[in-house]
């Protein structure tokens, strides 16, 4: 009886420790998150809005190293921080924008304001995800060209 209840609890030890390596971040998604200019694809909303980046050039985002974002939304440049967290937790927080009026068809407003609700983020087959909060929907970004 006591091998069973010490397999059982190495089993149960085993599998914790699986799931916290799952989602605890590699430094490969921090690394690559960073250094890297990512065009926005397309902002996918959970209510089935879909906003695509046309031209995806026009709508960039930028992490440095020391917590800075710069973000290119159509005709403006906007500022701002970020922080990381355990399991991917990603908090953008906008600053100083150039005020340039885009026009019509721009997806800027909608690109800066789903930024800042920012709260995840993971990177798949060289795509940049970012979740939304509240699990409201994501932005999709590829590395630029």
């Amino acid at each position: 009886m006591k091998r069973q209840s010490s397999l059982i609890i190495g089993s149960i030890t085993a599998i914790t420790l699986g799931s916290v390596a799952c989602t605890t971040p590699s430094s490969s998604d921090e690394l690559q998150l960073m250094g890297t200019t990512w065009e926005l694809q397309q902002i996918q909303l959970n209510d089935g809005q879909v906003f695509m980046a046309d031209p995806p050039q026009n709508y960039t985002a930028e992490f440095t190293e020391g917590g800075e974002v710069f973000l290119k939304a159509d005709c403006n440049q906007v500022a701002g921080s970020f922080t990381m967290e355990a399991e991917r937790l990603l908090s953008v927080a906008l600053g100083p924008s150039s005020l340039v009026a885009c026009p019509e068809g721009s997806i800027s407003d909608e690109y800066l304001r789903f930024m800042g609700t920012a709260n995840s983020f993971f990177i798949r087959e060289d795509e940049l995800i970012i979740e939304l909060k509240f699990d409201s929907g994501s932005m999709v970004f590829s590395p630029a060209s």
